[in-house]
């Protein structure tokens, strides 16, 4: 598990990202190893909580750029399912505005 706080004064962005397993995709009683690492950001009061990346996005990694509020998530979906990356799973690259918390591109 991952923690950071970005705060962009310039932007009006104070967040707190954290990169964790959270869901045991295989169901067998657990979050383990095989699961997927996530990308949630939180308010700094803690009151707010949104989750980016979806459930079966396994995130490999992510980097913030300061000058535009955007944060940057590579990974891929395990599209076959079978719980380990292989050459048919789909590699993707996930674009979010910090400040909306939306999705802005996907490559």
């Amino acid at each position: 598990m991952n923690v950071e706080q970005v705060k962009i004064d310039s932007l009006g962005i104070n967040k707190i990202i954290v990169s964790a397993k959270t869901i045991d995709l295989d169901g067998k009683n657990g979050i383990d190893w095989v699961d997927p690492e996530q990308i949630l950001i939180l308010s700094t009061d803690g009151q707010e909580k949104t989750k980016l990346t979806e459930n079966k996005f396994f995130t490999r990694t992510w980097i913030v750029n300061r000058q535009t509020g955007m944060i940057v998530i590579t990974g891929h979906y395990d599209t076959n399912n079978n719980n380990k990356y292989d050459k048919t799973d789909k590699n993707e690259i996930h674009i979010y505005d910090l400040r909306t918390l939306k999705l802005i591109s996907k490559i």
